[in-house]
This record gives C-alpha cells, structure tokens and sequence, in this order.
C-alpha cells in the first residue's frame, strides 16, 4: 500500500528561505523569497529588512520570477 505525503509548501518555503541578506543571490533563492512573499510567508517590509533590498529590487525580482513554479525559476543569469 503505498503512503500519501502531504507537503505543507507554506512551511516549506519558510525553511528555505535564505537566513541572511550575506547569501549569493541566485536565481533559485530570489524565486523562493519572491514565492514567500506571494504565499504571504514573508512580507515585503520584512524581506527589506533582513535582506537589505530596495523595493525596486524586490520588484524586478517579482517580475521576472514571480508565479512561475520551480521548474520553470532556472534561469540564466542570477
């Protein structure tokens, strides 16, 4: 009989999410602060802060990784 996992993402992405702003930002990681943020997980002021972002920064991230899924996040240029 095989099990059924139910992955709650929300948690998921909470545990991932870099633990500073002294991370290389690659195109993975800024998906997944871009995802937390979406997923109300992380709030916009909140990612400011701990990762030292301007909005406008925060921003171009949105638009070009924001609700995307993780296949699609590689990209070429970080």
């Amino acid at each position: 009989m095989s099990k059924i996992v139910y992955i709650n993402r929300d948690a998921e992405i909470a545990a991932i999410l870099p633990k500073s702003y002294r991370t290389r930002w690659t195109a993975t990681r800024k998906a997944v602060v871009v995802e937390a943020i979406e997923r109300g997980v992380l709030r916009v002021e909140e990612a400011m802060e701990r990762y030292r972002l301007s909005l406008a920064e925060l921003r171009s991230w949105t638009s070009e990784w924001g609700g995307q899924q993780p296949r699609e996040r590689r990209a070429g240029r970080s």
